[in-house]
Formats: C-alpha cells, structure tokens, sequence
C-alpha cells in the first residue's frame, strides 16, 4: 500500500498540472512534457520492482542459509523463515529501538545525544509537567510479526537520563 501512495501522487499531481481547469494559460503542459514525465515514471515503476525483487531475494537466501545451519530445528517451512526474516528486517529499518540488547546498555545519567544515538530517533519528544523531570522520549511502535503494540519512555532532567521505562519487546 506505501508502494501505491507515491505513484498516485505523481499521476494526481500529473492529472491536475495538466488540467486547464486548474491552470492558467503559463502552466499548461505540452504533449511532449507530459510523455516524458510518464515515460519517467514508467522507469521509476520499473527500478522499485526491481529493488522490491532484489529485497526479497536476499531475504530468501538469507532463509536459506539460516534453515541449512539449523537444519535439526525442523517445524518452519522456507515461506515462514523467509517471512521472519523480511519482518525482522523491516523492524530493523523502522524501528531500531526494538531490540532489547539496546535498552540493556541504557543507563542513568546519560545524556539526551547518547539516548538517541543508541536507540535512534524517538517516535516523540514531550515536555514534563513533573518537576524533577524536564522532558521525555516516547519510543513506540508495533512488532511487524506479531502486530503486539510496544512502548517505552526515557525521561530527562537537566539533559541526562533520571529514568525509564523498558518496553515489552518479547513476542
């Protein structure tokens, strides 16, 4: 569906530039004009089919390299390994904070720079109505395989980590 958005957007924004309806007489677009953006776009269709093909032919050697060397685990099929590794990559890129060996290194005292550095970008950063806390790091999302809802919050007084709360990220 996000693959979708992008290429509805262009062929909107297209459509409306196009359009005497919405222009005025400087901002018609030529036939030659318009061919060429759909010619563009027909080669940008075509290099994200691409790269989607390359992602999912990695994410299956990937499988298949790590069902060889657990080979006496039995029980998942090669769609399911495959399907757990596309989910862990996508955990991966858009949540990196999901993984529970980065909040074991999280400590008092640090400062915000080190708190982001380690778990990366919070989903958002508020003010405190507490007195002995300036402001606070949201960081949640929902597992990509599970679907389960995790959340986790640093807080912050004059600029150094006073406590947290660890996310539930087991599935």
């Amino acid at each position: 569906m996000k693959s979708i958005f992008p290429i509805l957007s262009i062929l909107t924004l297209s459509a409306v530039v196009a359009s005497p309806l919405y222009a005025d007489e400087s901002a018609y677009v030529t036939r030659a004009e318009y061919d060429a953006l759909v010619q563009r776009l027909s080669v940008l269709e075509q290099s994200m089919l691409s790269f989607q093909s390359d992602v999912a032919n990695q994410a299956a050697e990937v499988a298949i390299a790590t069902r060889k060397v657990n080979a006496s685990a039995g029980g998942s099929s090669i769609i399911d390994d495959v399907v757990s590794v596309i989910h862990e990559r996508e955990e991966d890129a858009f949540y990196p904070w999901m993984e529970a060996s980065k909040w074991d290194q999280l400590k008092v005292g640090m400062s915000e720079e080190q708190v982001i550095e380690l778990l990366g970008e919070p989903t958002m950063k508020d003010p405190s109505m507490h007195k002995k806390i300036d402001n606070f790091y949201t960081y949640q999302g929902r597992r990509v395989a599970s679907g389960k809802r995790v959340r986790g919050v640093v807080r912050f007084y004059r600029g150094k980590v006073k406590n947290f709360d660890l996310p539930d990220l087991s599935d």
